[in-house]
Parts: C-alpha cells; structure tokens; sequence
C-alpha cells in the first residue's frame, strides 16, 4: 500500500501543479534537508517552495525504483527541468 501511494505522489508531482501534489502529504507535512539545513512545515508552504523554484521549462520525475516494508517506503527519483538533473531519495 506504502508503494501506491509514493506512486501516487510523484505522479501527482509529475502535473507540476504543486498544490494538487501537496494535497498527498500529511497535513502535518515536515520538509528537512540536512544538507542545506532548510527546513519547513506544511502542505502550503511545501506547495509554494516548489511552484517558486526557478526552472528552464516543466519539471518531469522519473521513478527509478520504489522499495517498502509494510508502512515505510523509500523512492529514488531522477528530476529534470531540461536543463538541470536532480535526484531525490526520500
């Protein structure tokens, strides 16, 4: 079940209509990145973060692989604008 609903969600992200896929977070949705020590709380601001990041053309997310165990998952996701690479593992 995990699996489906973090499919859901990058599909959701794959619109690029960030406060539809904001609407599949917890309402209680907290965002941290250790690297860049950002941090943030809430589907809104989640929403907003991610329809304000500067970008060359549609965001586009390609699920390289879903792993889970009953109630936890864990996606790796290639991201690209066109012109910048990104990946995420969350």
């Amino acid at each position: 079940m995990s699996e489906l609903i973090i499919q859901r969600f990058w599909e959701a992200m794959g619109s690029n209509d960030f406060d539809f896929a904001a609407t599949r977070l917890h309402p209680d949705f907290e965002y941290f990145m250790p690297q860049t020590n950002e941090y943030l709380a809430g589907r809104e601001n989640f929403a907003r973060l991610n329809a304000g990041f500067p970008s060359e053309g549609r965001w586009v997310f390609s699920i390289q692989s879903i792993v889970s165990d009953g109630n936890d998952a864990v996606s790796d996701v290639k991201i690209t604008d066109g012109s910048m690479k990104a990946r995420a593992i969350v």
